[in-house]
């Protein structure tokens, strides 16, 4: 009876030692990435096509703090194929404002988190106009999304990570509608991610 009541205890306490372990060690990090991907579920009301991504940049900047929870900013831009042919370098721009958690799982970093933030069109027309008035201030779009992010400490200081965000996106312009052209109300899709995060 007694060797089972410390082998239980035995038990637990390695399974409490082990889900610490990480947690205790990294008392506060500083993570760095980029967008790889950006894709889209959205549809182009004027023509059903899905909404195509030509390329993203920006940075994902967050910071870990020592009770397991963290804050990040994150800016990125995301050209868009145009949708018909008077308009031309059609982009999304969103930033975010994210409250993560760090997992006390062994071995791996294993984070979630949620983001709040606004986005801005950017197009010009192939006349040589500008539509950038349309989606000014204070006519900004809203976004929210959920994250989560996978990393692997292959030094005792250095992080390497990969994310996955599934983005929320609400474009309109300055009238409080859909955008035209293309006449779509959100820009909803996927973002992954890579990135190093310093650990102190």
């Amino acid at each position: 009876m007694m060797t089972k009541k410390l082998l239980i205890l035995l038990a637990t306490v390695v399974l409490i030692t082990g889900f610490t372990t990480t947690a205790l060690a990294e008392l506060f990090s500083f993570s760095v990435g980029i967008p790889v991907q950006h894709t889209f579920t959205s549809e182009w009301k004027e023509t059903g096509d899905t909404v195509e991504s030509d390329g993203t940049s920006g940075a994902f900047v967050h910071v870990k703090f020592p009770i397991m929870l963290g804050l990040g900013y994150e800016n990125y831009t995301t050209k868009l194929k145009s949708v018909n042919d008077t308009v031309d370098d059609m982009s999304i721009t969103i930033n975010m404002i994210d409250v993560f958690w760090l997992t006390p799982i062994p071995i791996v970093n294993f984070t979630v988190g949620a983001g709040l933030g606004t986005t801005e069109i950017n197009c010009e027309y192939v006349a040589g106009d500008s539509c950038d008035d349309r989606f000014e201030d204070p006519k900004l779009g809203s976004a929210y999304q959920w994250y989560m992010q996978l990393g692997y400490e292959f030094l005792p200081f250095l992080d390497a990570h990969l994310s996955y965000r599934n983005v929320t996106a609400r474009v309109t312009n300055e009238d409080d509608s859909p955008t035209d052209p293309g006449d779509t109300g959100s820009l909803n899709g996927n973002v992954i991610g890579v990135g190093v995060a310093f650990i102190f």
